[in-house]
């Protein structure tokens, strides 16, 4: 976006953002409660050069718990990525080096890119925005910890969109947010 700069210059004035640069203010970050439960095993991917970033399509009960009830006795094969995320909890079901199926496309699922879907994302049955945003910015830590752990930087090639890879209008929500 070529207006990029502006836009977060206005965010930063609106919310009074500067205010964290001093120093005086903590923020204050809930630690989420963290679940691993490893739902598939294919094998390893190789080398982990990003992520990807999934809005599911679920309900407004669409928690990380809901999920890894559903996801049990699924097909993973229909579709299933490493992490779901709302504001409170972090649900691991498959190893952020081994392969899942959650773009839809080959390269992407065995070639590197580690999925982290944001719960509660539908516009029409999901959560209010500030909600949305809430589960969007603990799966953006998450995702920003896994790249630090694999030493990535943050740049459009580490970070993508699911409809980078296939015909969908995944990441629905944070699209028309952003």
């Amino acid at each position: 976006d070529v207006n990029y700069k502006d836009k977060l210059m206005n965010i930063i004035t609106k919310y009074n953002l500067k205010q964290y640069d001093k120093g005086s203010v903590q923020m204050a970050i809930k630690k989420p409660k963290r679940i691993n439960e490893r739902l598939m095993a294919v094998g390893a991917m190789g080398r982990v050069m990003g992520v990807i970033i999934h809005n599911d399509y679920g309900s407004r009960n669409g928690t990380p718990e809901w999920y890894i009830g559903w996801l049990r006795n699924r097909n993973k094969e229909l579709g299933i990525a490493h992490y779901y995320i709302d504001r409170n909890t972090i649900a691991r079901v498959i190893d952020s080096g081994d392969i899942a199926y959650h773009a839809g496309n080959y390269a992407a699922n065995t070639g590197g890119y580690v999925g982290f879907e944001v719960c509660q994302s539908r516009w029409d049955t999901g959560a209010d925005t500030a909600t949305f945003l809430a589960n969007e910015d603990m799966t953006l830590r998450q995702a920003a910890a896994v790249m630090k752990h694999y030493k990535l930087p943050v740049n459009r090639n580490t970070v993508r969109l699911h409809k980078e890879f296939s015909a969908t209008s995944c990441p629905h929500r944070s699209w028309d947010l952003h």
